[in-house]
């Protein structure tokens, strides 16, 4: 719960009814081994994305999931101040619950476009401004490009804002033809990217 921005408390009874041990559980039930990793990560032991895509198939194609491709939903039917169904490609589906999960607006080629928050604010919702979280970071200079390839292990990344020392954090990153990635700067990138917005000063010192 502490590691969701801003304030994960909300995710508490969701948490208690079905939490990360339940998710590798449910994956060793349809045949992915799982491995731990460095950081507290989760892997499947085979290093396959797609034998979790196959198995997450395989579950809902057990609890007889209707799967409907190529619909984008047009609008959320809401009545008496409660969604009803949604309405696709000119069809309305009517249910009892309706779930998002249309991811962020990072990713347009995937369809994560950022037309969730759209919806959701038709719908009634605040939304708060997107920004990038998660993502690698570009820097000036061509430094990381001539370092372009380098893997750091065990190394501390510290975020300086305007002088000052702002956050850090320890793992492993990569240098890259464009900036820094790898798993402790993806972790520092919502802070970066913030403070750039504010036309902070910001400076990453490894």
């Amino acid at each position: 719960i502490k590691h969701v921005y801003p304030n994960g408390r909300f995710l508490r009874t969701a948490f208690s009814s079905f939490f990360s041990k339940d998710i590798i559980e449910l994956l060793k039930e349809h045949g992915v081994e799982s491995t731990l990793e460095r950081g507290g990560r989760y892997f499947p032991a085979s290093n396959r994305s797609s034998d979790v895509l196959r198995a997450l198939l395989h579950w809902v194609k057990n609890s007889k999931v209707d799967i409907r491709c190529s619909y984008r939903v047009e609008e959320l039917i809401v009545e008496d101040n409660t969604i009803k169904g949604v309405q696709a490609n000119g069809q309305r589906f009517m249910c009892n619950h309706v779930i998002m999960a249309t991811g962020g607006k990072s990713y347009p080629a995937t369809g994560s476009n950022g037309e969730g928050y759209e919806l959701a604010r038709l719908a009634g919702h605040s939304i708060v401004k997107a920004r990038p979280a998660l993502v690698p970071l570009e820097t000036e200079g061509d430094l990381a490009q001539k370092l372009q390839g380098l893997n750091l292990k065990n190394v501390k990344a510290t975020v300086w804002v305007n002088g000052k020392k702002n956050a850090d954090d320890f793992g492993e990153m990569i240098f890259t033809h464009f900036g820094l990635s790898g798993p402790i700067i993806l972790t520092l990138s919502r802070l970066v990217v913030r403070e750039l917005q504010n036309k902070n000063r910001v400076e990453v010192v490894i």
